[in-house]
């Protein structure tokens, strides 16, 4: 009796072992987009750039794009993609358009979002964004974000990741974001 009770505990102890996995798994982004709403450690910052693209006070400036809020998720045991997150404002009187993204932590980035479709959160490639004049542009967990697909070295909290967005007029805007814990969302 007592070796059925130690095996039938030993089978709970696994379920209960599973089930918290997959719920943390699962809730990682919805904690996320709760955590994102109004924190003040994210209040937007003046500041400048120095000649290596460092930041100061905690925003990147050039004449007609700025960037506020910016880093990087660090990775995840066994996970080869990251996300950067991230507010750009358009200081100009005319749209621009960001037609691609290239880092040096990555093969490759991409912009994406997140969709609701029937009911399911679904993740996809956008090919390009629309920054509109005089206005800001918001990328969060749970909606626009950059990934960073096929991450070369793990991203350890306080490394930094070299970001440039590239615009259709062919400028380019590049920036020094940290790398933070997914627990600082």
């Amino acid at each position: 009796m007592k070796r059925v009770l130690a095996v039938l505990l030993s089978k709970v102890k696994c379920a209960v072992m599973l089930h918290v996995v997959v719920f943390s798994l699962l809730a990682i982004p919805c904690i996320a987009d709760v955590a994102n709403i109004d924190r003040k450690d994210h209040a937007d910052v003046k500041g400048s750039v120095d000649g290596k693209g460092n930041a100061h006070d905690g925003e990147y400036v050039n004449d007609s794009v700025n960037l506020t809020n910016g880093w990087v998720r660090a990775s995840l045991p066994g996970a080869n993609n990251s996300a950067a997150f991230l507010t750009l404002r358009n200081n100009t009187a005319l749209n621009k358009t960001i037609v691609a993204v290239s880092c040096t932590a990555a093969q490759q980035c991409e912009l994406h979002q997140h969709t609701h479709v029937d009911g399911k959160m679904r993740m996809g490639k956008v090919n390009n964004l629309i920054l509109p004049a005089n206005s800001e542009l918001k990328f969060t967990s749970g909606g626009y974000h950059v990934m960073l697909i096929g991450v070369l070295a793990p991203l350890s909290v306080g490394a930094m990741v070299e970001l440039t967005f590239i615009f259709e007029d062919n400028t380019k805007y590049s920036v020094n974001l940290p790398v933070k814990s997914v627990r600082d969302e």
